[in-house]
């Protein structure tokens, strides 16, 4: 099996070959699915494949972020770099931009991405026809689920073994981008199931806590609250030789954007248990030993070994934990500025530091997190008496030298003036003297950027960790990567390529304004009186509805030609044999017209040619024309744009998808959609209570067809701008009645179209989508 490390850094690319990676995976710049500060340069790019390429080593690029229409020049300008430097694969999200690299850089092997969730043999045998030579499955699966998709469908599969758990199923992972405007699937996730989250109805409170960066509560009692949705890390060292047997062939860490520390110490542990899978007994014992001791000192989060042995695990989430990342340092309070020109705050030290090294500070009431390299530190002076106090707000917390438990629980006397301490010389209470390192146990000032300010005013209470430390690079070839040119590439080739797929056409108008869909919960309601009669019903197609449609036959029969059987994004490898037979079955008795949750659901229909009418849900991630295209080359009418993108982007791909016949085009403009999907239903969940975040943000869970959904108590809502939508061109709108009162989420709409002002998740039509 391939051991496949992650590089966001030439540092890390270095290690992960020196530590024995038969493989790296760097980020393609501006294009990738980790939006880093600064991405690896071209020419850095160019000499570390070559390192690889001297190594007997693989490189990788990842190109997985969603395609904006708007985007696609840059894409191709990209695809013509990377395949100028000879990669040895592209991991790809976009379906559109997926067929641009085979038509017109076949060269380049295509890797799936777990973005696009592949979790069924159904979804790996589909993007094999697509051209992939290689799939990255979803992290939900189980090792007899993976097995049985290897054994099934003789392909490539790679699956994540050590680093960071989404929540949700990664590419339906809404939350982000709802939220913020900033889209998981493009890379700008700001991690919102990291954040503290508390049960309505009881003492909870967003910004309890407890010692350590913990919360206070346990998550399940009445009120309670915790990090519900942190996942504790992948770890699947133990596993190796049954995922041998199961037939992957590359074992994948996570982490572009981890530390050097981390890259280095995974990688070691991996290649020792590689290297030797087939000791047994005593032995084993001993090698896995000296790997786990390598992953602990990796600066990981808890960690367990995820879906892998069981679909609902128990160890999956411990919510008294953040879930940050490093070595715990301490909890902190703010410093005053006196005699320093930077913010700072106070702690007594849980582990050594250094300048140099890399920390992360976490705010547990806002859940806001900054990361920074530290540049400057003081250390309080052993022996110089009085205790230093820092006042913040009512609060203080007092540091006694050499003596952490007395520290964290003295007070100042009521009505004493809080005395402050500053830099050495300054008169203060406490000498300080700036060091560059500094032991555990050692009181000290670390020194903040100065975004920190932003940070530490008001209710400021949290926890600072280390997440890297300082060093030289690895073989001492990070600089001789500056003088790197990158091979040239065929800028006249990228030119042609983007002047074929976006030829010179006067725009097609509109054929007229669309029409009405309504999506409803259950077979039933399907048969309700609505105030507007839609063009179409979209109707769930779940283990229960063929009862209901023994029910309701008559009513359904009525109207057939307008009910869309809708099946959703996810369909476990052990159902998938049903839903086939289902499909088969309401073909025959008349019903012709389904929504695809998935595109691995194309499969379902082979064979059935025009009797079947397939429309795609806006879970298919369609931000591009190409992708328009594709899903029309693979036999559907008509596919939603995904519910959370822009005007721009909304516009220049019904615009161009005009132009290349890329089929009918629908949005969802009223609903709650699901901000988390997940497999995960863990005992401390509390389904259908309301939950708040830090912000005071109210939403709640339900659990449906296996699964559980986070739901925003706020509908989502883009009647507000229907009338610049309706100009747009969309051939349908959608009004999606689940997750409500049916009868009142109708109420509300009429409410809304009359120009009533509610509350509403408004999404990012107006804001813009990142």
């Amino acid at each position: 099996m391939e051991l496949l490390a992650p590089a966001g850094t030439a540092r890390n690319f270095l290690t992960a070959l020196h530590e024995g990676a038969d493989a790296v995976y760097v980020g393609a710049p501006g294009c990738n699915a980790r939006a880093l500060a600064r991405d690896l340069r071209w020419n850095e790019l160019a000499g570390l494949i070559e390192q690889a390429h001297t190594h007997g080593a693989r490189c990788y690029f990842a190109m997985n972020s969603l395609v904006k229409e708007g985007e696609l020049g840059q894409a191709v300008e990209t695809l013509a770099r990377i395949e100028a430097l000879a990669a040895d694969g592209l991991i790809v999200q976009d379906l559109g931009l997926a067929a641009v690299a085979r038509r017109f850089f076949p060269s380049l092997p295509l890797h799936a991405s777990t973005l696009m969730s592949a979790h069924s043999a159904a979804g790996v045998r589909q993007l094999a026809e697509l051209g992939f030579v290689r799939m990255v499955l979803a992290r939900e699966l189980t090792l007899a689920e993976i097995e049985e998709i290897g054994r099934s469908t003789g392909a490539e599969l790679e699956i994540f073994v050590q680093g960071a758990m989404c929540f949700s199923y990664s590419g339906l992972c809404l939350f982000s981008s709802l939220h913020g405007g900033k889209s998981s699937l493009r890379g700008r996730c700001v991690q919102p199931c990291r954040r503290r989250y508390v049960w309505e109805g009881g003492h909870g409170s967003p910004s309890g806590r407890g010692r350590g960066g913990r919360s206070s509560r346990d998550g399940g009692g009445s009120g309670s609250g915790g990090y519900l949705f942190s996942m504790n890390d992948l770890s699947a060292i133990d596993l190796l030789p049954e995922l041998a047997r199961a037939g992957v062939v590359s074992l994948k860490v996570e982490g572009r954007l981890r530390s050097v520390e981390y890259v280095r110490l995974t990688t070691r542990a991996y290649r020792l248990a590689l290297d030797n899978i087939a000791l047994t007994g005593p032995a084993r014992d001993a090698m896995l030993a000296q790997a786990r001791e390598l992953l602990a000192a990796a600066m990981g989060r808890r960690a367990s070994c995820g879906y892998l042995r069981a679909s609902n695990p128990a160890e999956a989430v411990s919510v008294q934990h953040s879930g940050n990342m490093g070595h715990f340092l301490g909890r902190v309070t703010a410093a005053p500025e006196r005699g320093r020109s930077e913010p700072a705050v106070a702690l007594c030290l849980r582990h050594g530091i250094g300048v140099g090294d890399r920390l992360r500070l976490h705010d547990d009431v806002s859940g806001e997190r900054l990361a920074f390299t530290l540049k400057s530190l003081w250390q309080q002076e052993r022996g110089t008496g009085r205790p230093a106090v820092f006042a913040v707000g009512k609060k203080s917390l007092v540091h006694k030298p050499g003596d952490r438990r007395t520290a964290a629980r003295q007070q100042r006397r009521p009505g004493e003036e809080p005395r402050r301490a500053v830099a050495s010389g300054s008169g203060s209470t406490a000498n300080w003297s700036q060091v560059q390192r500094a032991a555990v146990g050692a009181e000290v000032l670390v020194g903040l950027p100065a975004e920190a300010r932003a940070l530490l005013q008001g209710q400021f209470a949290g926890c600072l960790y280390q997440v890297d430390v300082a060093g030289e690079a690895t073989a001492a070839g990070v600089a001789a990567l500056r003088a790197v040119v990158a091979p040239a590439w065929d800028r006249g080739r990228a030119a042609a390529v983007l002047r074929e797929l976006r030829p010179a056409a006067p725009p097609v108008p509109a054929a007229r304004r669309p029409s009405w869909w309504i999506r409803v919960g259950t077979v039933a309601e399907a048969l309700l009186r609505f105030p507007r009669v839609p063009e179409r019903l979209l109707v769930p197609l779940a283990t229960d509805s063929p009862g209901q449609l023994a029910r309701h036959r008559g009513g359904l029969s009525r109207r057939r030609e307008r009910i869309v059987w809708c099946l959703p994004p996810i369909i476990q490898q052990q159902d998938c044999g049903w839903y086939e037979q289902t499909v088969v079955r309401l073909l025959d008795e008349g019903f012709r017209q389904f929504q695809l949750g998935h595109l691995a659901q194309v499969q379902f229909f082979a064979g059935q040619g025009e009797r079947a009418l397939l429309f795609g849900d806006y879970t298919c991630n369609v931000l591009n024309a190409e992708t328009l295209r594709r899903f029309r080359q693979l036999g559907l009418a008509g596919v939603q744009l995904p519910l959370d993108s822009d005007r721009e982007t909304m516009r220049a791909t019904l615009e161009q998808g005009r132009r290349s016949g890329g089929g009918q085009v629908g949005l969802t403009v009223y609903g709650r959609p699901a901000l988390f999907t997940s497999r995960l239903s863990s005992r401390h969940f509390q389904f259908q209570r309301p939950f708040t975040s830090p912000k005071g943000e109210e939403f709640f869970l339900v659990k449906q067809d296996g699964l559980t959904r986070a739901l925003p108590h706020t509908p989502f809502s883009l009647l507000e701008e229907l009338a610049e939508i309706e100009t747009l061109g969309f051939d349908y709108l959608v009004l999606d009645l689940r997750y409500g009162e049916a009868q009142q989420m109708l109420a509300d709409i009429e409410e809304r179209l009359r120009g009533a002002k509610r509350r509403r998740l408004a999404g990012n039509f107006s804001a813009g989508l990142e």
